[in-house]
């Protein structure tokens, strides 16, 4: 469930600085907070509070709460926000039964609902390399609306408002690693990134709003 509920904070789905965990609204983790009473029946608590050791009680609940909003904070602070926690390296992977030919099957049904979706976290090889050929796609698309080529990238100073509304896009709508955007935009440092989609995101006039709206 703890894995679940950070979900929202993967996708960035609120400004992690300063936004909590608890507000996000479509989450059940807002009703682990809660009292049994404020809880729908059908909601049991009880594994994941036992399994961090806490009971349905104030100071569990309240405890799962303070455990909740540090892992928000380590995720914030990380350029990789999907592999903050390894133990969950087996789920990240992801899961497939049947045989060879039902996971073909599979595959093909996921491009097919996929396209255009951003995913928060990867769930094999395959969807990897389908996040890449979408990044791609997108990365071609904007510098075509953006009237640039890809010789010109590295002419242009690391932060030039038309490489971060092309990051913005693929940002939003993939989850390749920040480290493949930087580098096919020529943008230096991965660090930077969230910086520079949070600045796109926030702009309400003037030329980085105007060059969203191109996109």
């Amino acid at each position: 469930a703890s894995y679940i509920h950070l979900n929202p904070a993967r996708a960035k789905c609120f400004y992690l600085e300063n936004g909590g965990l608890v507000d996000y609204a479509w989450s059940s983790y807002p009703l682990y907070l809660d009292p049994p009473k404020k809880r729908p029946d059908s909601l049991a608590v009880d594994r994941a509070l036992g399994n961090l050791g806490l009971a349905d009680n104030r100071s569990g609940r309240k405890e799962y709460g303070r455990y909740m909003q540090k892992r928000v904070l380590e995720i914030a602070c990380s350029e990789k926000p999907g592999e903050v926690d390894e133990r969950w390296a087996k789920i990240r992977r992801g899961w497939a039964y049947g045989g060879d030919d039902f996971r073909v099957r599979m595959q093909e049904m996921l491009d097919g609902v996929m396209e255009g979706k951003r995913r928060d976290s990867y769930s094999g090889e395959q969807v990897k390399k389908h996040d890449e050929r979408e990044a791609q796609r997108l990365l071609s698309d904007g510098l075509v609306k953006l009237k640039l080529d890809v010789a010109d990238l590295s002419a242009l100073k690391k932060g030039d408002a038309r490489k971060k509304v092309v990051a913005w896009v693929i940002r939003n709508n993939t989850s390749v690693r920040n480290e493949w955007i930087v580098q096919q935009l020529h943008m230096g440092r991965a660090s930077n990134l969230a910086r520079y989609v949070k600045e796109v995101d926030e702009a309400t006039e003037g030329r980085l709003w105007k060059l969203r709206k191109m996109m």
